[in-house]
């Protein structure tokens, strides 16, 4: 997938700009699993007590 190239930019990147690089990938991918789970509650047929509000 084209969003798993920032890796490879981490791997290439030194010092400090390394690890901005690290800590950005890993908020990026822990808004993804939220988004996901969110994604995946909006995507559940409703019930009768969501389907009211």
């Amino acid at each position: 997938m084209t969003w798993r190239r920032p890796g490879k930019l981490a791997e290439e990147a030194e010092g400090d700009e390394r690890e901005l690089l690290r800590n950005e990938m890993a908020d990026l991918e822990a808004d993804i699993e939220r988004l996901e789970g969110e994604l995946r509650a909006l995507l559940l047929p409703a019930t009768p007590t969501t389907a009211a509000r």
